[in-house]
């Protein structure tokens, strides 16, 4: 897996803290999980899914397809995502 941070643009950058490139194919055996849980917090974020889409679950339920680009916002609840076998964001 890859992560890469950038500096926003002087032009956003009283809107945007960061910007960030994370990238990572799951195969078979892999130490590393396709599926994260996160716990609740009061950060937003702007998500652009390249590759596989994304799947996410709150409390029990089921899981559900994303859009490819979505905003989140502060969240109350914990939520898990499947981010797939290919995953660039």
């Amino acid at each position: 897996m890859y992560t890469i941070y950038y500096s926003p643009h002087p032009a956003i950058f009283e809107y945007v803290e960061t910007v960030c490139v994370m990238a990572h194919v799951f195969a078979p055996g892999d130490a590393l999980s396709p599926i994260y849980t996160y716990k609740p917090t009061h950060t937003s974020f702007l998500c652009f899914y390249i590759k596989d889409s994304v799947k996410a679950k709150k409390g029990s339920g089921a899981f559900e397809d994303r859009a490819q680009s979505i905003i989140i916002g502060p969240q109350l609840t914990r939520v898990t995502l499947d981010v797939g076998k290919n995953t660039q964001m």
